[in-house]
């Protein structure tokens, strides 16, 4: 029964009607742009070459102004998407340097609405290579997207090509970072292998969650990726001052040299652990803290016994001082009160 009344003409008829109206139902403020859209094109096409960068400028202000915020497909890049093709054979046959580039500008954003190839890297490599963030946060991430696909598929003798995606990837990091996509960010330079590149644009406000990100990931990438996210972690964690993060970081790594690193890089250590000035030994027993009394017939509290406790502690706690609050300061009253022990 469903494929009678698929089949059936009328129904047919009448749905390709009501396509045809739903096109026709545009606001006659989106008609005067696909108007002006069609007409900037039509100049493009025709020979006279002094038209094109005024309708190269205005198809640029078009685009420009619909793309900064993408909550949907921007009615410009909607009503170009026919002339697609048009504009590519457009780039073919200009031959001045300035247009030909100001056009590939167009072509590469004009390639996020369509699914074939990696069009929008390829025309922004041969664009004017402006400010990137002039399109829209939508156009980065397509840009880094391709990058990645095309990164993997080169081989060690395409430099020319690995050059102009890492340039390309130095213009997406620094804006990625500004507008709190350090996922992205992260992702990027890990499809590209140089997370090196990564540190110089982390500022104390965005390492806390870029430093997540890397960790978050270390279970789902194969070795030795995995070492190189704890350790970019790590250098982002010790950059900032967070050493018992490095620390963890770096016993994750068993590695014993970068633990002694973290622990002699922390300026502020012998202040964490409250050993900035010798120690006597009732600092060190807390006796202040104790509330006991003596025992009946209990020894002095000046026992030979406790004073060789007490000299044993003081040297132990303050070894490392090269000085000590028992013998440097009041060392006569102590050898003497001990003289026969």
């Amino acid at each position: 029964m469903a494929d009678v009344i698929s089949n059936d003409p009328k129904l047919t008829k009448e749905k390709d009607k009501k396509t045809e109206e739903e096109k026709n139902e545009l606001c006659e403020e989106d008609k005067l742009l696909q108007d002006e859209l069609n007409l900037l094109v039509e100049r493009l096409v025709e020979n006279d070459i002094s038209m094109h960068p005024a309708a190269l400028a205005s198809l640029r202000e078009h685009i420009r102004a619909s793309t900064t915020s993408m909550t949907s497909v921007p009615k410009p890049l909607k009503f170009m998407r026919v002339h697609y093709d048009t504009m590519k054979g457009v780039y073919e046959k200009m031959e001045l340097p300035e247009t030909k580039k100001a056009c590939a500008d167009i072509v590469s954003v004009l390639a996020m609405t369509m699914s074939e190839g990696r069009d929008c890297l390829k025309y922004r490599l041969k664009g004017s290579q402006g400010d990137i963030g002039l399109w829209g946060h939508e156009y980065v991430r397509q840009l880094a997207g391709e990058i990645a696909a095309e990164w993997a598929e080169l081989v060690p003798e395409d430099t020319e090509m690995k050059t102009q995606l890492l340039d390309l990837a130095r213009e997406i990091v620094p804006y990625n970072m500004a507008h709190n996509a350090e996922a992205e960010t992260c992702d990027l330079l890990m499809e590209i292998e140089r997370l090196d590149l990564l540190e110089q644009y982390v500022d104390e406000s965005a390492y806390p969650r870029v430093c997540l990100y890397l960790t978050s990931c270390v279970p789902y990438v194969p070795d030795p990726e995995n070492t190189t996210l704890l350790q970019c972690a790590l250098r982002l964690f010790k950059r900032f001052g967070q050493y018992p993060q490095a620390l963890v970081l770096a016993m994750q790594l068993n590695d014993m040299k970068l633990i002694e690193n973290v622990f002699t890089s922390c300026k502020d250590l012998d202040l964490q652990l409250d050993i900035m000035e010798p120690k006597t030994p009732e600092d060190v027993y807390k006796s202040h803290l104790e509330n006991s009394r003596p025992s009946y017939g209990g020894g002095q509290i000046d026992s030979a016994r406790q004073n060789l406790a007490a000299s044993f502690v003081n040297g132990f706690v303050n070894a490392a001082f090269e000085r000590d609050k028992v013998l440097m300061e009041d060392g006569n009253k102590w050898l003497y009160k001990n003289k026969d022990h």
